[in-house]
């Protein structure tokens, strides 16, 4: 996905870009250590009367000291004269991963997102749960087939609070569920093993001690 994206922003080109990115693409540390190496900078900033502060900060912007401003919004809501000057650009995560419901690719992170856009896509067209399901195992190495045993839960819960990219709600209760299926984890806190890392640090301090 990295490649593709920084192909919108060729180096020596355009002294000013906006970019409408409601769906965070720019925000994910790849990216953003890819655009400044092009020696891009970036300003990010909703209040109108402090980011024309930082855009007259930022001049001269050239196209060897291009600037980029993002906002969330649409690009006709800032201000009239950047808007008529500028390259202008609308991202979205739809454009690099049609192949997936796009609702619950919006519950990741930026990094998050970057790690899926490493991955090998699937050439067919998922469905809500398949998608659900391609993240999980993807993206958070959560394959719950690969889970069936406790020391197998374990270890990836050990990973999973080491590595601090926590799942949604949604994806945490798909993954929940998914676990229940197997009875040895009928009696385990899950939700709270996955959500909290004191309560999954106590819970193996205890069966340490059994």
């Amino acid at each position: 996905m990295i490649p593709d994206l920084l192909r919108y922003f060729p180096t020596r080109t355009h002294p000013l870009t906006l970019v409408s990115d409601p769906d965070r693409l720019l925000a994910g540390e790849e990216v953003m250590q890819a655009l400044a190496e092009r020696g891009f900078r970036l300003i990010e900033e909703n209040d109108p009367v402090i980011l024309r502060y930082r855009v007259e900060e930022a001049r001269p912007y050239t196209p060897e000291n291009p600037l980029i401003i993002v906002t969330p919004e649409s690009l006709e809501d800032l201000p009239f004269d950047l808007y008529q000057q500028a390259y202008r650009l609308k991202l979205s995560l739809h454009q690099f991963f049609p192949q997936f419901a796009y609702p619950i690719l919006q519950l990741l992170t930026p990094d998050q997102i970057e790690v899926l856009g490493s991955c090998q896509l699937p050439a067919e067209t998922l469905s809500r749960q398949k998608t659900i399901e391609f993240v999980l195992r993807e993206v958070f190495a959560a394959d719950s087939a690969l889970l069936s045993q406790p020391k197998d839960l374990i270890t990836w819960l050990m990973e999973y609070h080491q590595r601090k990219s926590p799942l949604a709600p949604l994806l945490r209760s798909a993954l929940v569920t998914s676990l229940k299926q197997f009875p040895v984890y009928q009696d385990w806190d899950l939700e709270r093993l996955i959500k909290d890392q004191q309560a999954f640090s106590n819970f193996l301090n205890e069966q340490w001690q059994i």
